[in-house]
């Protein structure tokens, strides 16, 4: 019988009859894995209560990684471009907000708890302890520095940040059971000035805001919420369960994805791995801040602001198209539509008002698309026209999403308990396998082998921790060789040629009466330029990171068939089955995941040094200043020199730029290595120690069963018998 909002609560109850009647003993493996199902169960009846009691009200959130704009786009969205909802600079300032509908306008804050605090405490003392571990050594490096150097995790520097900042009068708000506060307010400036103190960059609540609901009694939020969610991979951990859990109920999604770095590799395991895992089948993929784009190529298409937009687009499309075809998605494609939430927000105010944001991203596109800018009222009607937000509003709030209410609220509920049915399957066959194991391994042993078998362990024991030494030792040389390996196929090849584009300049032709004249000359092409040396730049980042890639799954390899022939070898001197392999197994597992994960090379922080480089160490090398008086034989010559000149310093600057990729590459490189193998040294001792401990707990649990093995015997048949019922109930 398939689980489905019709039947869900009364198939949890027979579930918590049937497993009520089984635990209780002292088989301590039954009761673990009767513990967990009933965990399982309990967290899908939760969820289902939720889409059950809100199943007419459609949730949409608004979800994407930290800056992509997720509150400029709510405050067009919602509150006609005001910067009601703050910007969330820091991760300390991205809360979960949830607007819904209210009779009255009010605004609820919840705090953290007491216990959620003082893991906050736990990690910022780790950050200080970091510190002055460096600093002993270096007095004169910064906190900076050291956040750098030390590779200091996010979710330790965003606690370090959180608990500096908190005030004596907001610690008084962290109690023992989340504390919430209310507020009324009368409008959205009102509504502004409340934000302020409680989510604002320096508002005296900010620190311990774990959530915000805002009632506003405005008809656009009958009958649906729109919920602006923290920035993907959330440091704060308690937070990131909260958007979890939000995103368990949602229905539909704004993904906002900055047009800068347009869906890459974090957005595309987001969508993956946390919306097409949770059932959500209707998204819509906003490339948000799209005016950056138009003024990354502003040069290139000087004053034609239609054919910008156009190259834009079908840029930001193919790059959609690339990555999504390479992903593991299999969920319904997403909507894909492009905005400048700043843009309405400029469209929406006078020039006054406009903050220091919004004025420099109206000087930037009034520089490279004068005669769309030209007059307050052409400034308006583009920007108006770039947000799109007249259009996000009708196509896919009222559109895509209102109007398909009851389909997308139905899809979402019956995709929940198809994957919540899938979910129970495996944690039910998983449990009776284990139980399968332990009643065969049961029956075949009795209580005088125990100490033989305690006996063998020592010896088998001697013989793991010298085989996973030497494991270790070979592990560093292999390393070493794959860095090297890595290194030697390093190459950036820039040919030297500098790109040209038509230019002019003006001169005097050194008669009397005569007019200046327009000369023509070879130009720089800076921007084609930068394009080309950025593409090599990535194509030998990327190259390096293929090859670290492939070396560090052969070193994974290596450690896993190594570590495998111990465990197998250990079984077969086994003889009576004293070592449960499936334990070992689970920590090999958990030693290849690890090392898997700590082995990718930050390559994005290169990259993003290297085009800050360039973009420095080019400023203002492409200008060639008018000749005035020189003649114009003599004025060409002097510009031309002036060019040559001009290449000469950017090959110059260019190559400093690239031989200092190199060293950081190697830097980064070993230190992902050092990462992958410091997993391998962690848990080379906790397998050891796991060996030890879950050895010993396993034939000491062994024992107590043997000496009433027929009525061990008995309840695990049972409660297989009874799992083999239960399983079958959700096939």
């Amino acid at each position: 019988m398939k689980i489905s909002v019709d039947n869900y609560q009364q198939v949890f109850e027979d579930l918590r009859q049937r497993l009520s009647g089984l635990e209780g003993g002292s088989n301590k493996n039954v009761n673990d894995i009767i513990k967990n199902i009933k965990e399982k169960a309990s967290e899908v009846q939760q969820g289902g209560d939720v889409l059950r009691q809100e199943n007419g009200i459609l949730k949409i959130g608004v979800v994407g990684q930290v800056k992509a704009g997720k509150s400029s786009f709510l405050n067009s969205l919602m509150f006609d471009g005001e910067n009601v909802l703050p910007r969330a600079s820091t991760p300390m300032t991205a809360g979960l907000t949830v607007l819904k509908y209210g009779e009255e306008n009010q605004f609820e804050v919840e705090y953290y708890n007491t216990s959620e605090w003082h893991f906050f405490e736990d990690k910022s003392k780790e950050f200080d302890d970091i510190i002055q571990s460096y600093k002993q050594d270096n007095p004169s490096l910064t906190d900076e520095d050291i956040v750098r150097m030390a590779h200091i995790d996010s979710s330790v520097v965003s606690a370090k940040e959180m608990v500096s900042s908190c005030s004596r009068v907001a610690r008084s708000n962290i109690q023992d059971v989340s504390k919430v506060d209310v507020r009324k307010f009368t409008d959205a400036a009102d509504l502004q000035d409340i934000l302020e103190e409680y989510v604002g960059a320096r508002g005296k609540f900010t620190s311990i805001v774990k959530c915000l609901t805002i009632k506003l009694n405005d008809e656009r939020l009958r009958d649906i919420q729109i919920v602006d969610t923290p920035g993907v991979n959330d440091p704060v951990l308690s937070r990131e369960q909260r958007t979890r859990e939000f995103l368990r109920e949602c229905h539909g999604v704004f993904f906002l994805s900055y047009s800068g770095r347009f869906f890459d590799s974090t957005d595309v395991s987001f969508l993956t791995d946390r919306i097409g895992s949770q059932g959500i089948g209707t998204i819509v993929l906003i490339a948000s801040k799209f005016d950056s784009v138009l003024q990354d190529v502003g040069k290139k298409y000087n004053d034609d602001l239609g054919n910008a937009i156009d190259y834009c687009q079908h840029a930001l499309k193919k790059q959609y198209q690339t990555n999504i075809a390479t992903s593991g998605y299999n969920g319904n494609d997403p909507i894909v539509d492009f905005s400048s939430g700043i843009g309405f927000s400029i469209a929406h105010k006078e020039e006054s008002r406009w903050d220091e944001i919004e004025a420099h991203v109206v000087k930037q596109m009034r520089n490279f698309y004068p005669n769309f800018f030209s007059t307050p009222e052409e400034t308006k009607e583009t920007f108006l026209n770039l947000s799109q937000m007249e259009d996000i509003r009708e196509k896919y709030v009222e559109g895509t999403f209102k109007r398909n209410k009851d389909r997308i609220i139905n899809e979402k509920v019956n995709a929940y308990f198809a994957n919540s049915n899938e979910e129970l399957q495996k944690i039910v066959a998983k449990g009776k396998k284990r139980l399968e194991e332990d009643s065969e391994y049961l029956q075949k042993s009795d209580i005088g082998q125990n100490e033989d078998r305690k006996k063998r362990l020592e010896n088998v024991l001697a013989h793991i921790k010298g085989d996973m030494e030497s494991i270790r030792n070979n592990i560093d040389n292999v390393v070493e060789q794959s860095v090297k390996e890595c290194l030697n196929g390093f190459d950036i090849r820039w040919d030297g040629k500098i790109p040209t584009i038509p230019g002019t300049f003006i001169c005097c032709s050194g008669f009397l009466g005569m007019k200046d004249i327009q000369c023509q000359y070879d130009k720089v092409d800076m921007n084609e330029l930068v394009k080309t040396v950025s593409d090599l730049v990535d194509k030998a980042l990327n190259n390096v990171a293929n090859v670290w890639k492939e070396k560090n799954q052969k070193i994974q390899g290596h450690v896993k068939e190594a570590i495998g022939m111990v465990i197998t070898q250990s079984e077969e001197d086994d003889e009576q089955g004293q070592l449960d392999g499936r334990i070992l197994r689970n920590i090999l597992d958990e030693t290849l995941s690890g090392m898997s994960n700590k082995a990718t090379i930050n390559i994005a922080n290169i990259r993003n040094r290297v085009k800050g480089d360039l973009t420095a160490q080019l400023q203002g090398l492409d200008s060639v200043k008018d000749k005035y008086g020189d003649g114009e034989v003599v004025a060409k010559q002097s510009i031309q020199k002036a060019v040559s000149d001009s290449m000469s310093n950017i090959r110059a600057r260019l190559n400093v730029v690239l031989s200092s990729i190199f060293p950081e590459t190697e830097e980064a490189l070993k230190t992902a290595a050092e990462n992958s193998v410091d997993v391998l040294k962690a848990n080379k001792d906790k397998f050891l120690l796991s060996i030890n401990k879950n050895t010993e707990d396993y034939l000491n649990n062994l024992e107590q069963q043997l000496e009433d093995k027929k009525n061990q015997l008995e309840i695990m048949t049972a409660v297989i018998d009874e799992l083999n019922k239960i399983e079958m109930n959700y096939e």
